[in-house]
């Protein structure tokens, strides 16, 4: 049984956004460049406060970990936008903390059989108002709008609970050959896009997504086959998004017309794949 107590400082460091600053007075026909503060961010730095205990318990058999942690970060690193043309860069907030439970578990259940598992919960959040940190547009039309993040908004790209469990199986079945099968689930919670779900933002449902295997280990001669199913219950999950649905609209091009525009879209986690797969070890 061991106990911990960790504290640590970190930081990201700071980068130029890669745009052209804007120039004054500025033309009616630029496309892209940024506004002064728009052209660079600086680091982000954290403190880190970690308790834990690590333990193995009946000969072994049996790993259970956990921890709690407290992150005090400043000058937080933000997905942001230009104001003038709508191009991707990144900003600092002020004020956020992330704190949460992290917990795993790793059980021998018996001769070849064993049950491994994790969970955490993380909630990370502004603790300060941040002005003009989201950009978005307010249709119609496509011109930037900013919004304040506030005290107490949720950061986005991460979800507040995660997991995952397997079950593995692997018996000898000849002097030379091993039977080998595994289950496993991955869980995720839901998942924000922009700070506070402000600013027309797509909150990413949960889901869950399972991987099954079974296959034969030549342990003498070193080569493995498997047949395996990866999201066998071919689980629709999306994991990412471009843009939002307000910049969905229709708009009228250079000859008057009335055309639908469409920038908005999700990428998503591939299907149900199922396979053999044939390894060898030299």
């Amino acid at each position: 049984v061991l106990g911990y107590l960790t504290v640590s400082q970190g930081y990201r460091g700071g980068n130029s956004n890669g745009v052209s600053p804007c120039p004054v007075p500025l033309p009616v026909d630029t496309f892209v460049c940024g506004q002064p503060n728009e052209l660079a961010y600086t680091p982000d730095t954290t403190t880190n406060y970690e308790i834990g205990l690590k333990t193995e318990l009946f000969d072994r058999r049996l790993t259970l970990n956990g921890a709690i942690f407290y992150v005090d970060w400043k000058d937080v690193q933000i997905g942001s936008a230009t104001q003038v043309g709508q191009v991707g860069i990144t900003v600092n907030g002020n004020g956020a903390s992330s704190k949460g439970v992290e917990l795993s578990l790793d059980a021998r259940l018996a001769e070849g059989l064993r049950l491994q598992g994790s969970y955490a919960y993380t909630d990370a959040q502004l603790d300060e108002l941040s002005p003009d940190l989201i950009a978005t547009i307010a249709p119609p039309g496509f011109d930037t709008v900013y919004i304040d993040g506030q005290k107490g908004d949720r950061l986005p790209g991460s979800a507040k609970h995660r997991g995952s469990v397997s079950l593995s199986y692997t018996r000898p079945v000849s002097n030379s050959l091993d039977l080998d099968m595994g289950w496993s689930t991955t869980f995720s919670g839901n998942v924000l896009t922009t700070t506070g779900g402000r600013g027309g933002s797509l909150t990413l449902p949960s889901y869950s997504i399972s991987y099954a295997r079974i296959g034969l280990v030549n342990k003498e001669d070193g080569y493995s086959v498997t047949l395996y199913a990866d999201n066998i219950f071919n689980e629709y999950a999306e994991i990412g998004v471009r843009d939002s649905a307000l910049y969905n609209q229709n708009v009228v091009n250079a000859g008057g017309n009335t055309v639908y525009f469409r920038r908005f879209s999700t990428s998503v986690a591939p299907p149900r794949r199922v396979g053999l797969r044939f390894t060898k070890s030299f």
